[in-house]
């Protein structure tokens, strides 16, 4: 059968496909439109971030499985694809100690001021370091706002590593949340004590914009807040009038509305904003963990199984 993969995929990936007796076709489209003119014959798709929405999945036909390299799916019209009967499976946990990584990251270029006096001293400014001052990490509070997978690696490395102390909340209380995590009973409990927050839940209608000016005004001004989940998750207008009028001390920013930021995003122009493009997942390691995963669900759709783990159910699968 016929795999489409995103033409920079790495060589292994195509490799799993091609020993599983599939012929890999490498995908090189770079929108909608050119993803309708690739799609039709495609039996497997892995994707990144193009959207397969329902008109790019009645396009395909034959269409049985897709592969998401990485554990976010926003783009893909999931209902749909279980309408049609194609399964859709994620990479879960492939990436999360390199997300975990990116935000223990961002949280000290944060409290450290990095990124203002690297730029100050490369610009002949050695006296920057008399007018700003950084913080320690070391017995401040970590608020985490979605305590899965990913929000308890990052509390591991805050407290083992840092020595902070951990609050959290989460919808769904896993009994595999440490006991050094103190999960308070709202995200506004959480905001109000912490000096950091970093977000780990994904982009729900319950989720979307919970960051805006009335939560950032529970926040201390001294605070800081990291965004490694979805850009939907902050309303980045409030945020950026937040951080203008000094609600809070700074952000941190791996992710934006549309995902990639518009050039005249007015958070870009903050001195107090440290941003990343949607780079948290993006290493070596990371990178061939999710190909891998997201290459295996599809080969293991079309050998008549399903995905490991699925996003979807249908009742029975294309033909």
């Amino acid at each position: 059968m016929k795999v489409y993969i995103p033409f920079d995929a790495q060589a292994e990936t195509r490799e799993m496909l091609e020993a599983a007796g599939h012929e890999v076709a490498l995908s090189y489209a770079k929108n909608k439109a050119e993803l309708l003119a690739e799609i039709p014959d495609a039996d497997g798709a892995i994707v990144r971030s193009l959207p397969y929405d329902r008109e790019v999945l009645e396009a395909a036909p034959h269409l049985k499985a897709i592969g998401r390299i990485g554990v976010g799916y926003d783009a893909i019209d999931v209902k749909t694809a279980e309408e049609l009967g194609i399964w859709v499976g994620i990479a879960l946990g492939a990436n999360g100690n390199s997300v975990a990584e990116h935000t223990m990251t961002l949280m000290m270029a944060l409290s450290k001021n990095l990124c203002l006096v690297n730029n100050h001293l490369k610009d002949g400014d050695f006296d920057i370091r008399t007018r700003v001052i950084g913080c320690e990490l070391r017995g401040k509070t970590l608020g985490i706002l979605g305590v899965g997978a990913i929000g308890r690696m990052v509390a591991a490395m805050a407290h083992d590593g840092f020595g902070m102390e951990i609050i959290g909340y989460d919808a769904f209380i896993s009994p595999a949340i440490p006991p050094y995590v103190k999960m308070l009973g709202s995200a506004e409990e959480v905001l109000k004590q912490a000096d950091f927050v970093t977000l780990h839940m994904p982009a729900t209608p319950e989720t979307a914009g919970m960051i805006n000016l009335k939560t950032l005004s529970l926040m201390k001004p001294t605070a800081f807040l990291v965004n490694c989940a979805r850009g939907a998750i902050v309303n980045e207008k409030e945020l950026y009038e937040g951080l203008r009028d000094h609600l809070i001390a700074g952000a941190g920013l791996d992710v934006f509305v549309g995902d990639r930021p518009e050039a005249d995003n007015p958070l870009l122009t903050l001195d107090n904003v440290i941003v990343t493009p949607h780079y948290a997942a993006y290493t070596i390691e990371s990178a061939k963990a999710m190909e891998r995963m997201a290459a295996q669900a599809v080969i293991d759709v079309l050998a008549g199984g399903r995905p490991k783990h699925p996003v979807n159910h249908p009742a029975a699968t294309r033909v």
